[in-house]
């Protein structure tokens, strides 16, 4: 019922979104009405009526401007949970079962992004239990998808690849970062196991070099070694690493950087 709401919403915002789209492509550069008619199928008093509606007046315009954006509009909570609604209908019958298609969780993962979006805009959203803080619950449920993605499209890349193709790429790719990106090379890490009071050192490196083995290293100080480094694990450590070299970054002084870099 929720979506056959959802679609009766969107089939009443029909002529809003259809005037919007026909105002982007004229934005974009479009600015022959003979066209926006043939790409749109609708009649040449539809597309002025649009236009016009848009304050877009394509009867006197100049038609030689350079294209333009248009003006800001802020997100509208009601279409950003229209849009995840209609996303939900589309996508469930893909993640219903035990099928396991990765682009199919990370296509519903987008989803939930812009439910959760919707839900941050909706001043009376309520999810139904106590919550302490709720925007910031929602806010770091937003992150928390945006990490599903991320494990899920590494996970399909490795099981479509292999290490060293990966290791090659990913490579190149940091060789190929501004010069002023910090390229992290170790990182250690503390990791405890509670119920045995146990704290282990695991010690995370990135070399230079093309071959697989070595490339990507770990350690850890306990009687038994970590597992192989494989294709996925390679791409989580060398993320990991990044996004603390970016934080790092962050709070250095701007003196440590060349004079046109801040």
């Amino acid at each position: 019922m929720t979506a056959l709401e959802s679609w009766a919403r969107q089939q009443e915002r029909v002529p809003e979104q259809r005037a919007a789209l026909l105002a982007a492509a004229w934005y974009a550069g479009e600015r022959t009405v003979t066209e926006l008619c043939k790409a749109s199928g609708l009649s040449r008093p539809t597309v002025y009526a649009d236009l016009r509606s848009q304050g877009i007046d394509a009867a006197t315009a100049d038609r030689a401007a350079p294209p333009h954006q248009p003006s800001y509009r802020p997100l509208n909570q009601q279409q950003i949970a229209d849009l995840a609604e209609h996303m939900s209908v589309i996508l469930l019958p893909s993640v219903i079962g035990d099928k396991n298609e990765k682009l199919a969780e990370v296509a519903w993962a987008a989803m939930q992004i812009i439910r959760t979006i919707g839900d941050l805009l909706d001043p009376e959203f309520n999810p139904g239990y106590e919550v302490k803080d709720l925007r910031a619950g929602l806010l770091d449920t937003l992150a928390g998808r945006a990490e599903t993605i991320r494990r899920t499209a590494h996970r399909l890349w490795a099981d479509e690849s292999t290490l060293d193709k990966i290791t090659k790429w990913t490579f190149w790719d940091d060789m190929n970062a501004a010069p002023v990106d910090l390229l992290p090379s170790e990182a250690t890490l503390t990791v405890s196991l509670p119920e045995h009071g146990t704290d282990m050192t695991v010690r995370l490196g990135i070399g230079e070099r093309l071959e697989p083995e070595g490339s990507t290293t770990w350690t850890i100080d306990a009687p038994q070694p970590l597992e192989a480094i494989d294709g996925y694990r390679h791409l989580e450590i060398r993320s990991l690493l990044n996004n603390l070299a970016e934080v790092v970054r962050g709070a250095l002084h701007p003196d440590l950087f060349p004079p046109d870099d801040h």
